[in-house]
């Protein structure tokens, strides 16, 4: 079940960030969509953990765990929003999560001591060469603004996963620690909508144009909720975040076909292809062998 839940989380994810693409060609309000989107998802993962699960440990390593968590999110997905605005095609900027799969390494041998796999060198290797080849081609300016800003989501996502593992199994229930993440982020983000004052840019749309973006708002956090991190949360109570998160690297594979059949993005060359699955097949064995 919990590989059904990773698969399902992976293309989530790849669903989600187009829909959120989507609606951020509406200016102004990136901070608004975090906010509202959040909120969404926490309150629908809340009513689904008072449903079916209610038995929840709160201890020091939870709050922690989780205030790491909600702290990296609204960075990388403040940074994430600004690099879907910035114009680069969504199936060009999506494949470089797989870099994220690198930080393993590092991290698992400055707090374990641990030396990379023979098998994980032979993954890090699939992965560079993966961007090498999907990089090779003529980049525009717009390209390298997005990739620049997707480098600090990357860089955060590279954390997170461990650290939601940790609350995870902290709590003993996946859905209440999805909820709290959820809320925590939404209240984040709720700061940065007056420190940007976009509540102005609310004041002066019309009523039918402001039920018209909550309502893609909404949408974006129904789908957060349901297709991509309540599933990868829900999978981490029955397998590692190094197993969960090796399959969720499947997210580029759906942004390729998401960017083609969604936003008509025929750029889409053979290399491009090998680049994304040589991205993919490194990146799932480096983090499988963690």
């Amino acid at each position: 079940m919990w590989i059904m839940l990773a698969v399902l989380a992976a293309f989530g994810q790849a669903l989600s960030w187009a829909f959120k693409k989507k609606t951020l060609q509406i200016t102004g309000l990136n901070n608004s969509l975090g906010a509202v989107s959040f909120i969404t998802a926490g309150m629908l993962l809340a009513g689904l953990h008072v449903i079916f699960d209610q038995h929840v440990v709160i201890n020091a390593l939870f709050v922690w765990a989780t205030s790491g968590v909600i702290a990296l999110n609204v960075i990388a997905v403040s940074a994430m929003y600004k690099a879907l605005d910035s114009g680069m095609d969504f199936g060009s900027l999506m494949p470089f999560m797989a870099l994220t799969s690198l930080a393993v390494v590092p991290i698992e041998y400055f707090v374990r001591g641990i030396l990379p796999q023979t098998m994980q060198v032979i993954g890090i290797a699939s992965v560079v060469g993966g961007v090498i080849i999907f990089s090779f081609r003529p980049w525009h300016k717009r390209d390298l603004n997005g990739i620049l800003y997707f480098g600090v989501t990357m860089a955060c996502y590279s954390i997170v996963p461990v650290l939601m593992a940790v609350a995870v199994h902290a709590s003993g229930s996946g859905l209440f620690s999805a909820a709290v993440f959820h809320l925590g982020i939404a209240v984040g983000f709720l700061v940065l909508v007056f420190a940007a004052s976009e509540q102005t840019s609310w004041r002066n749309m019309s009523a039918q144009s402001c039920y018209r973006i909550l309502l893609r708002m909404i949408t974006a956090g129904v789908i957060i909720a349901f297709v991509e991190n309540g599933p990868a949360t829900l999978a981490l109570q029955s397998a590692s975040a190094s197993e969960v998160f090796a399959i969720k690297r499947l997210m580029p594979l759906f942004a390729l076909i998401i960017g083609r059949w969604y936003f008509k993005e025929r750029n889409i060359t053979c290399t491009m292809k090998i680049g994304v699955g040589l991205m993919i097949a490194g990146s799932a064995v480096i983090i499988w062998l963690q």
